[in-house]
């Protein structure tokens, strides 16, 4: 899939820290170059915020383990952009296809592409009695609105 959408890519690029040990997977088998992508630069040493080279003009894959509300993914963007590094997707393993993710996603325009949605996770827990139908109402509650759930739940 990556090499079929992405074959341009010219770098794969982790977001630290979930994304990094997929990443390197990533591009060992793509045989493209690898680094990550710090939330912050260090306060010592060289400061950097990408690590694993100078990958500025570059196309970058961005991986990430999951995405949730997106403050990360939108972090890990603002730092790519400034390092003038071109990301063509980020993709990740779970999503929980939120509103602010996908704003994030527009906003950047950088599609987010993952293998398992959070829904298909607790639909498929749930079709195989892992879960009884009072946690999955739970689940798809938080799902569908985390901050009205999480005032029920203190």
């Amino acid at each position: 899939m990556i090499q079929e959408s992405y074959g341009d890519a010219e770098v794969i690029l982790g977001l630290a820290t979930g994304g990094i040990p997929i990443g390197m997977l990533v591009a060992d088998k793509l045989k493209k170059p690898f680094g990550y992508v710090r939330s912050k630069a260090k306060e010592h040493g060289a400061t950097r915020v990408i690590e694993g080279g100078d990958y500025s003009e570059k196309k970058a894959i961005l991986i990430e383990d999951l995405v949730n509300q997106g403050a990360s993914l939108e972090k890990a963007l603002i730092n790519l952009e400034d390092e003038k590094i071109q990301t063509m997707a980020c993709l990740c393993v779970i999503s929980y296809e939120s509103k602010q993710a996908s704003q994030i996603s527009l906003q950047y325009k950088t599609p987010i592409q993952y293998l398992a949605s959070a829904k298909d996770i607790a639909d498929y827990a749930y079709s195989h009695k892992k879960i009884s139908s009072a946690q999955k109402e739970s689940f798809d509650s938080w799902l569908n609105d985390a901050q009205s759930w999480s005032k029920n739940y203190p």
